[in-house]
């Protein structure tokens, strides 16, 4: 951490006896933002560290940072200083805008904030987004369910499933079909399940599941296996 702030440090004095760029002046910035996880992303912890043209660190006073929604709506955010670098915490996507005050001079910044990417799995398949799979007739009858995966952040865990659709369509084109509650296949499902035989399409649809920083269920991409 120390070794990037030195670096910002250096960057912000070159830039600040350089300001002339392609033969156009223009005041320097005299602020500079890194943030721990590159983008902004809702409902979770955003570490950034800033550093200015200043004798002292960037206080909390010199800050103030908001949310933009759907290009009208400006909503303010807490910003925490942990000493070693801030939080900023967007409970939702838009555009989050900082402002940092240096002297007499505010400069801006403005940001992305991305939603948490949530990935269902079947096995070693993911949602059709990826082109499905296929899996043999013994290793698909042994899968348990369905997980939900956070791929974000360096971030290592699930979030709980709260249910899916589950359908057959076997060779002759029949199909059945079961509602299933939670990520574990019920009893009714696993009959499904255990019915596989070669050149069976299973599709799980209407994936829903909810991350227990928001509780508002949402849904993942349908997961298409051929059975081999």
């Amino acid at each position: 951490m120390q070794t990037v702030l030195k670096i910002l440090v250096v960057l912000l004095f070159w830039i600040g006896i350089h300001p002339t760029i392609s033969g156009q002046e223009r005041d320097p910035p005299k602020v500079a933002i890194s943030l721990s996880n590159d983008r902004f992303y809702e409902r979770i912890n955003n570490p950034l560290n800033i550093v200015a043209q200043q004798k002292d660190p960037v206080s909390l006073d010199q800050l103030e940072a908001y949310l933009i929604i759907d290009d009208s709506i400006k909503k303010p955010l807490e910003i925490i200083d942990r000493t070693i670098d801030f939080v900023i915490r967007p409970d939702t996507i838009g555009n989050l805008v900082i402002k940092i005050k240096v002297g007499d001079v505010v400069e801006t910044r403005m940001y992305r904030v991305h939603p948490i990417k949530i990935v269902g799995w079947f096995g070693g398949y993911r949602g059709v987004s990826s082109g499905g799979g296929k899996m043999r007739d013994g290793q698909f009858k042994t899968q348990r369910g369905i997980v939900a995966s956070i791929e974000c952040c360096r971030i290592s865990g699930h979030v709980p499933i709260l249910g899916f659709h589950l359908i057959r369509i076997d060779k002759s084109n029949q199909v059945e079909r079961s509602i299933n509650t939670g990520a574990t296949f019920g009893e009714e499902s696993r009959e499904i399940i255990n019915r596989a035989q070669s050149g069976d399409i299973y599709i799980f649809r209407n994936i829903r599941y909810t991350c227990p920083s928001s509780g508002n269920p949402k849904r993942l991409d349908d997961i298409v296996v051929e059975v081999k």
